[in-house]
């Protein structure tokens, strides 16, 4: 083989991996693309990305840090632990890590809670959250036959009974092997308020799990405004229009994850075209040049 075909087909070669090399760093980051979190979330660790602890130092009860695990005292008790991606990513919403409890041929009521501070009375609280479940006699993580229900509520003054009449409750659902986003609103009755996720399994399956990720807490808009006595009256002073005219500033819409995983699909599948046909390229050249 002359030395002018030894370095076309050596600039072949390297593009085919260079092309493979990209593709793989592609797939990667789209795969673990966390989604775009409200940058004034007042919630820490809402999606336990941060790790956890051994609440009370019981081992049962590893929980997200900045959480705490709440059960009915008179049901089981389920046992805390932080899901992972590296074990199963269909539990995971985005990033690496959800918050999840569980257990085996038993029932339970329990979920997680966590108090902020420092709102103003009067102004709207929204909550917003990922949950999914597992409820199932057997093992297949990919089919629920069981019952589990999960919602997320906030208590607008700032207690830590999660049976409490103060709180407000999104919807119940049964988001089995899928997540299902929730939403509630209420307004900040005091300068502190609680979040609560709750889920519960009403029928004794093998495996009864709860899956949770994404948590967020914005404080939005004005406070409701104090009634004050009407003023004497005064001279009216015109405003002067201010010329210029603010720039509206864009903002950034997070791709769905199923958009994010077809795009990776996608992707990969170019790549897989562009080295076939590369490769095809290299046997053609080497034909050309093999011949008399």
């Amino acid at each position: 083989m002359s030395k002018r075909a030894q370095l076309t087909l050596t600039l072949i070669i390297v593009g085919c991996i260079a092309a493979i090399v990209a593709g793989s760093v592609t797939l990667s980051n789209n795969m673990h693309t966390a989604e775009a979190l409200p940058t004034n979330n007042l919630l820490v660790n809402g999606g336990a990305e941060l790790g956890g602890y051994y609440q009370d130092g019981v081992p049962q009860l590893f929980v997200a840090k900045y959480w705490r695990a709440w059960w009915h005292e008179t049901d089981t008790r389920p046992e805390y632990k932080i899901a992972e991606y590296a074990i199963d990513r269909h539990r995971i919403h985005s990033g690496t890590k959800a918050h999840q409890w569980f257990n085996n041929y038993a029932t339970h009521t329990a979920g997680i809670w966590q108090r902020v501070d420092g709102l103003s009375v009067g102004r709207q609280l929204t909550l917003n959250g990922w949950v999914q479940a597992w409820s199932a006699s057997h093992d297949n993580p990919r089919v629920s036959d069981g019952k589990y229900r999960l919602r997320v509520g906030i208590d607008p003054y700032g207690g830590t009974d999660p049976e409490s009449l103060d709180i407000v409750w999104s919807e119940t659902v049964q988001p089995y092997d899928q997540y299902f986003e929730l939403t509630v609103s209420t307004i900040a009755r005091s300068d502190r308020a609680t979040v609560f996720v709750w889920g519960q399994a009403e029928w004794p399956m093998k495996h009864n799990n709860a899956y949770v990720d994404d948590l967020s807490l914005v404080q939005e808009g004005e406070p409701e405004p104090t009634p004050t006595p009407n003023p004497t009256s005064t001279p009216t002073v015109t405003p002067t229009p201010d010329p210029t005219t603010p720039t509206p500033v864009p903002t950034v819409t997070p791709l769905p994850p199923d958009l994010v995983d077809q795009i990776a699909t996608e992707t990969h599948n170019r790549i897989v075209k562009s080295l076939g046909e590369a490769l095809i390229l290299a046997g053609e050249f080497l034909l050309l040049e093999a011949a008399p």
